[in-house]
């Protein structure tokens, strides 16, 4: 029978594996280190998944050379080539599922306007005169218009249809196209 700390210690080992994991490195948890091996392989399904998205979208008929994946495994950013998006630091769709998005069941979808896109605040305030009452007709999304955040939607992380979901949304969110454009357009011209 164990202490009671340490029976403790392992019921809370066990409840909490995913956060204890990346948490404690000593050997308290060492015996759980089995489920470390589970979460890389969910994180492996999300890379997967994420190839897949990217290998559907750029084989979508409108997917043209204009644009853009930037796939790092479990975070994934579509952009056009002329949305100042080259270091991944201007306007573009991303999501991503990492630790605390696993953790909280819960991941976002969104589009952001970073520090790489001209006159970024007066790129947000426009594009939002434009696509406020769209945007926010579309179910569980919020225009946030804050910092660098354009617009944003949580999805629940059910591994089921992740990949067509996924799919939906950046569908969704590639209806914004002609606006960034226009408004990018206006302001570097």
């Amino acid at each position: 029978d164990l202490h009671y700390p340490l029976r403790r210690q392992r019921q809370m080992c066990i409840r909490d594996r995913g956060l204890l994991a990346t948490r404690w490195q000593g050997a308290r948890c060492i015996r759980w280190r089995g489920y470390r091996d589970g979460l890389d392989g969910v994180v492996k399904d999300v890379k997967n998944i994420f190839r897949n998205v990217e290998r559907r979208l750029r084989a979508s008929r409108w997917f043209e050379d204009e644009w853009e994946i930037y796939n790092r495994g479990n975070y994934l950013q579509l952009a056009k080539s002329n949305w100042c998006n080259g270091s991944q630091g201007g306007v573009h769709f991303e999501t991503y599922i990492e630790a605390p998005q696993l953790k909280k069941k819960a991941f976002p979808i969104c589009m952001h306007a970073e520090e790489d896109c001209p006159s970024q605040a007066k790129f947000i305030e426009d594009f939002l005169m434009l696509e406020r009452a769209r945007i926010g007709a579309w179910k569980g999304y919020q225009v946030t218009g804050d910092g660098y955040s354009i617009c944003q939607r949580e999805l629940p992380l059910n591994f089921k249809n992740l990949e067509e979901r996924l799919l939906d949304e950046l569908n969704r969110l590639r209806q914004l196209e002609s606006s960034v454009d226009r408004v990018l357009t206006g302001l570097t011209a």
